[in-house]
């Protein structure tokens, strides 16, 4: 049930960036990376993503952050490679030209669709923690078999200074070449553009 209820609430959060009166409401940019602790292993690199999100304060405690470009690999032992792909990092490259023209921002929908995250925060004074649920999904179209990922996640967030530290539990729903379906932690380190 609470599943759903996020979806649910992810997508109304989705299509409200759709709206022309939310391009005045992005408040931060990030850069950085998360990794997944796979199967107990410290800093596998089975599961690595880069990542240059934007955000956009939806009220004064609740935030929504979505990947505008991002560079995400999984190993592939049957070959002993790597598997990358970028999704949104595509639909930002073939849609930039628009963005400046697009009064609906519905490219900011899309990409806020393909990777939501619902943040709430405890509090911001001093050093900010916030609390933060969403999912990453992604398709490796021009890999062999072109698998799709998909991982639901709940974290904690602690802001410091220029940093932003993230711990996340979260399942894999797919087996995605190495990535296997399971529960998994993700750490993630990224520097923060903006307001807190």
């Amino acid at each position: 049930m609470f599943h759903r209820l996020l979806i649910c609430l992810l997508l109304w959060a989705s299509f409200s960036f759709a709206d022309s009166d939310w391009d005045r409401h992005i408040k931060r940019f990030g850069m950085g990376v998360d990794v997944a602790v796979w199967e107990g292993q410290f800093l596998d690199m089975t599961d690595f993503s880069f990542v240059v999100s934007m955000s956009a304060d939806l009220t004064d405690r609740i935030r929504l952050n979505f990947d505008a470009f991002n560079i995400h690999m999984v190993s592939d032992e049957s070959d002993s490679t790597s598997r990358v792909t970028g999704l949104a990092s595509l639909v930002s490259i073939a849609t930039f030209p628009f963005i400046f023209f697009d009064e609906a921002n519905s490219i900011f929908g899309l990409l806020t669709a393909l990777n939501p995250t619902l943040e709430f925060f405890l509090w911001k004074k001093f050093v900010p923690v916030s609390v933060a649920a969403g999912y990453k999904a992604d398709w490796f179209l021009f890999s062999p078999d072109m698998n799709f990922y998909f991982r639901p996640h709940v974290g904690l967030n602690v802001y410091a200074g220029f940093a932003l530290i993230s711990a996340s539990y979260s399942y894999m729903v797919t087996n995605t070449y190495d990535a296997k379906r399971g529960s998994m932690l993700n750490l993630g380190l990224f520097f923060s553009f903006g307001m807190p």
